[in-house]
């Protein structure tokens, strides 16, 4: 099934011609066309529409299927649907629409033949038509340079001249390298040939040619102007480079005249990753607020002036890690939070996220220098003074930086959106300050160097692995976020873009294996909580008093309730006592907890931990 969408009825006619030659190339026993018509604008005379199909079924015989008019619509973006709602309806082999002369095309036709040419998921054809009729014995021209579209052209002209539909001229551009230029070029063409699986041998009407020229596009304009082509059918992958270079290298005097020219580009059916990236794209672009040119040029000054290694970097990151070391070895809690303010290392963060989504591999660089230089900068101060202040224990504000769960991860995450949301919206810029408190960047850092000079091995590869969790997550959750916002890189086929993409790919696979161990910790924590949770406060209290009535001279030390798996809960009560407490104690305690912690007292076992004190007391003297 070839499908055919129609602006006009003016362009009709030649569409279903030129569609026509094409099915009966690609379905010789069953062709079949069908036709739609699209109008922005209410048609000059509506009268002409039964003339138009009866026109159509008597020249295209029974290759036309269908032809089907719709109503006009004003509306760019209901034009659109109904156009890819019918291509969803048909599910054609071959899509094929005009595109509009760059002159007098009204700017609602251009945006369709644009946008169903991008995200159509069929074959698609964009064709910029000439004034003459189609020829039944067309010539075609078919460029070729070994890329998936340009196969699909070949193949599709191929067919055509197999079934002595037409002439084939397939060539390739082979630069001026010299005397061999024109024997290197016809191998390299053969070698697409063989890969296109076409055999120049199966049909007398394929002419295979070797252009010396510096590009596709000068190769093409020698040719045309050399000799007579009804049709130059081009493989390629996007709209922005055929209008710029393929239909621009055609003179505009070949399109007119009775010996005019077509001009047609193919782009391959979409792979269901490019299908699944462009809904995502136009979801985006319809419900997230894109940025402006001006806000996106004022994002990257930003990012990329501030993401530098320099003096104020180095000195605002060392600053704040020494003011963080000195409230973790304090236990000071508003003193490391202070520090998470003052330190800078958020901004290349941000940017590296931006650089990987805009495929600026000299700003990836330059964050990850950054990045680096900061982390080692800040262990060193860390480690300074580890060794200056006369501690031996962690303190908890340390032990809380050694244990990373996947909780971390979330956060770290959600933190990156957040940073990067209000850094590409200036009116949010206040809320920056927070997100670098709940990210808490610098803590890691300063623990880990302290961690190493106390000698706590453990807590040191903790601190390192929530630092490195911080990392990855907030620079994948600023790309995603740069992303939903409207960035995007110059061009998908950059060397810049492929680099960075294999970056994302590698950040998301260390993302993946962190998940490993910060999953389990995870995992400890909730069936530790679950086997051993808090004793609730009236419970304790309870207890508390329940002692002080029996024996004030018996201390409560510590509580811990577990919940061992298909056995009864159990209640340790550990006690400072100068004597054994007798077991009526643990009974007394039993029903005096039962109520509080809501389990029967049947099943509820108390289990008392004493440590005997025994005072010494002083000689006495003798008068």
């Amino acid at each position: 099934m070839i499908l055919v969408i129609a602006k006009s009825f003016e362009e009709s006619p030649a569409l279903a011609a030129w569609a026509s030659l094409f099915a009966r190339a690609q379905s010789p026993d069953k062709p079949a066309v069908h036709v739609v018509h699209l109008p922005a604008v209410p048609q000059a005379d509506s009268d002409q529409q039964p003339d138009l199909s009866k026109s159509l079924h008597s020249s295209l015989g029974d290759v036309l299927a269908d032809i089907e008019f719709t109503a006009e619509s004003k509306d760019e973006n209901n034009r659109i649907k109904a156009a890819l709602r019918e291509v969803a309806k048909t599910k054609p082999e071959l899509l094929i629409i005009a595109r509009p002369n760059s002159k007098k095309g009204r700017r609602s036709d251009h945006l369709l033949a644009q946008r169903l040419f991008e995200s159509a998921p069929c074959h698609t054809m964009l064709v910029r038509l000439g004034e003459s009729p189609p020829p039944k014995h067309p010539h075609i021209l078919i460029p070729t340079a070994g890329g998936p579209h340009s196969q699909i052209a070949l193949q599709l002209a191929a067919r055509i001249s197999n079934e002595d539909r037409g002439d084939a001229t397939p060539f390739y551009v082979e630069p001026d390298i010299g005397e061999v230029s024109e024997d290197v070029g016809r191998r390299l063409l053969d070698s697409v040939l063989k890969r296109a699986g076409i055999k120049l041998g199966d049909s007398p009407n394929i002419h295979p040619r070797i252009v010396i020229a510096d590009g596709v596009p000068e190769g093409v304009k020698h040719l045309v102007d050399s000799h007579s082509f009804d049709l130059v059918l081009i493989g390629a992958p996007a709209q922005g480079f055929i209008q710029k270079r393929i239909f621009g290298s055609v003179p505009e005097r070949l399109f007119k005249g009775p010996d005019s020219m077509n001009v047609a580009v193919l782009r391959r059916a979409l792979p269901v990753k490019e299908r699944v990236r462009g809904y995502i794209e136009r979801f985006l672009h319809l419900r997230v607020p894109q940025l402006k040119r001006d806000d996106r040029v004022a994002l990257f000054e930003e990012l990329q002036t501030k993401s530098r290694w320099s003096f104020d970097f180095m000195t605002l990151l060392l600053l704040s890690t020494a003011i963080a070391s000195f409230g973790l070895l304090q236990n000071s809690t508003a003193v490391v939070i202070g520090a998470m303010l003052v330190a800078p290392l958020m901004t290349p963060l941000l940017g590296a996220g931006l650089a990987l989504v805009q495929g600026n591999i000299p700003m990836v660089r330059q964050c990850l220098r950054s990045i680096i230089y900061g982390f080692l900068g800040a262990v060193t101060i860390g480690l300074i003074a580890g060794l200056i202040v006369p501690i031996t224990d962690l303190t908890t504000e340390l032990l809380a930086r050694g244990a990373p769960s996947l909780l971390d991860m979330a956060i770290a995450f959600l933190s990156g959106i957040a940073a990067a949301y209000c850094i590409a919206r200036p009116s949010l810029m206040s809320a920056l300050a927070g997100v670098a408190i709940a990210a808490a960047l610098v803590p890691p850092r300063a623990t880990t160097g302290i961690s190493l000079a106390l000698g706590h091995i453990k807590n040191t590869e903790g601190a390192a692995l929530l630092f490195a969790t911080n990392v990855v997550a907030i620079i994948l959750g600023a790309a995603l976020c740069f992303f939903a916002v409207g960035i995007r890189p110059a061009t998908q086929q950059s060397r810049g873009t492929l680099w960075t993409r294999r970056i994302t790919m590698g950040l998301v696979l260390t993302c993946a294996i962190l998940v490993v161990p910060l999953g389990s910790v995870l995992l400890s924590q909730v069936i530790k909580s679950r086997q051993s949770p808090e004793v609730p406060p009236k419970a304790a209290a309870a207890i508390a008093a329940a002692l002080k009535e029996k024996n004030p001279n018996i201390e409560l030390t510590d509580l811990r309730l577990t919940r061992p798996r298909d056995a009864p809960p159990i209640l340790d009560i550990h006690l400072d006592s100068p004597e054994i407490p007798q077991p009526s104690l643990a009974n007394h305690l039993r029903k005096v907890t039962q109520p509080l912690l809501k389990h029967n007292s049947d099943t509820l076992k108390v289990r008392l931990h004493t440590t005997l004190l025994t005072e010494s007391q002083a000689p006495s003297s003798n008068p």
